[in-house]
């Protein structure tokens, strides 16, 4: 008994005005067959986790293709191109297969497929045939669409958000194929649809309204009503013709599972008004900042500008009001912007020079500031986390620290995991020791600064990862839609299936 196992994961923002490219996935790092296994040990990312279910179940393994790359733009036809050639080449070589152990995002978008991921699944399907077990973990923010449902087995997203169990979703995912193919235990999977999309800055699993809603589904699985959940919310910036949020429940029982399914759809469906970031202005935040003496930094949250969710970040509005007001204090910043790096390079420590800082790739929605500037220190950009997947390198490219009097720039070409505070300590901005701290992220955050801070302040620069969903050119989601219609008729009996 053999699987195929692969993984392709990017999260993509319809609204970010470039492209995501293969080259983008090579920096961060493609690697095959042994290179692949290799890569992924001890770091606690998802496919860690198939691997492991699949070597304490025994079933014997084929490891294609690892394909990961930052959340951004919308990608070329060439990525999806290149991840289909690869399991190709693998089917003929390595085959037959008994099934697959996909490590998938969800949220996935080209020039040419709205739902990559679901392409990715329904081409497996067709290469390994009807009886093949097919699993793929997924993010929670994933668009686990009809096609996803129609060619897979079984599907498990990440059950934390912020997210801290990318390892256990794999393991679920190749724990439910392995159960599957060993025939130890007969299991279905049920699904319903939600037609509705939340700002990912207003919700988290640990806080209400979402928590009571996690609790319970938590409850069916210690009851024994169903073996496995995920609740899944769709990243809110694809325009796709079918997207949206869901549930899928997994266990023994079809008919136990979509009255599961159905009870928590229900729930998710009641709660949609209620998931929406509280906001502060500009202002608010930098004179709280000013104000702040209790030792811990207040974060101020600039969601909008995630590159976690797809935007560009290099946006520099909250740094731009600041030095309007004339307020220089221990404040940290970051932007991404590279002819401010390179410029950096030129100029070389201890030197200061005129910097024109943000708006190089959203020139919609981000303007630059002309600030004057000391190069504090320059960089190869390489990171290790410290957070969940503790160890693992990122790759910033080259970057130059900044100093205008006590405020930090942090400039970067490019930008991953901004929820880490790696992300500044690497780079010697020690969050502990500034008043006001910017971080671009969502809720990820919660798991490295929510311990570390003194308060957490939200604001939105209307960039590509806004709250103000109806602010965006949505023009291809279905018309009966959460937040741009009214939902309260949908029935989630009339449209849940289970296999």
């Amino acid at each position: 008994m053999k699987v195929l196992v692969a993984e392709f994961s990017q999260e993509s923002n319809s609204f970010c005005p470039t492209r995501t490219t293969l080259e983008d996935f090579r920096r961060y790092g493609i690697t095959t067959g042994a290179d692949y296994r290799e890569s992924v040990r001890g770091i606690g990312i998802e496919s860690e986790g198939i691997f492991t279910a699949l070597e304490e179940y025994g079933i014997s393994y084929a490891p294609v293709i690892r394909m990961r790359a930052q959340a951004g733009p919308i990608t070329l036809p060439e990525v999806y191109n290149h991840f289909i050639e690869s399991i190709d080449s693998a089917v003929r070589s390595q085959g037959p297969f008994d099934g697959a152990v996909l490590s998938l995002h969800g949220a996935s978008q080209s020039t040419e497929r709205d739902d990559v991921c679901g392409d990715i699944v329904e081409h497996v399907r067709s290469l390994l045939g009807p009886r093949a077990v097919i699993s793929a973990s997924y993010d929670l923010h994933a668009n686990i669409t009809r096609k996803i449902f129609d060619n897979s087995d079984f599907a498990c997203g990440y059950l934390t958000y912020p997210h801290v169990d990318f390892r256990e979703t794999g393991y679920r995912a190749g724990k439910m194929a392995c159960m599957k193919l060993l025939k130890k235990k007969e299991l279905h999977m049920s699904w319903c649809p939600v037609p509705m999309i939340e700002p990912a800055s207003g919700y988290s699993t640990e806080k209400e309204p979402m928590a009571t809603v996690v609790r319970k589904a938590k409850k069916m699985v210690s009851d024994g009503f169903i073996e496995d959940y995920s609740i899944f919310e769709m990243q809110p910036w694809l325009d796709v013709k079918e997207g949206g949020s869901a549930v899928v429940a997994i266990g023994s029982d079809p008919d136990v599972n979509a009255k599961c399914v159905q009870e928590l759809a229900a729930d998710m469906k009641a709660i949609r008004t209620q998931m929406s970031p509280k906001l502060f202005s500009f202002d608010e935040i930098i004179e709280a900042g000013e104000k702040n003496e209790t030792g811990k930094p207040i974060i101020c949250v600039d969601f909008s500008d995630s590159s976690n969710a797809g935007a560009a970040g290099d946006n520099s509005d909250v740094l731009a009001r600041m030095l309007e007001t004339g307020k220089n204090y221990d404040a940290a910043f970051i932007v991404v912007d590279g002819p401010a790096v390179d410029k950096a390079f030129e100029v070389g420590v201890g030197n200061t020079a005129k910097f024109s800082l943000g708006g190089t790739i959203d020139k919609v929605c981000s303007r630059p500031v002309t600030v004057e500037a000391k190069v504090k220190s320059l960089h190869d950009g390489d990171f290790k986390l410290e957070g969940p997947s503790r160890g693992l390198v990122r790759h910033l490219g080259t970057c130059a620290l900044l100093g205008i009097g006590r405020i930090h720039i942090l400039v970067t070409r490019t930008m991953a995991s901004t929820g880490d505070p790696q992300l500044y300590r690497h780079f010697g901005v020690e969050p502990m020791l500034y008043k006001l701290v910017m971080v671009k992220a969502n809720t990820s955050f919660y798991a490295g600064y929510g311990e570390i801070c003194s308060s957490i302040m939200f604001t939105d620069t209307c960039c590509a990862a806004t709250a103000d969903l109806k602010g965006l050119p949505f023009r291809r989601l279905p018309r009966c839609f959460y937040p741009f219609s009214d939902i309260e008729d949908f029935d989630v009996k009339a449209h849940t299936l289970s296999k």
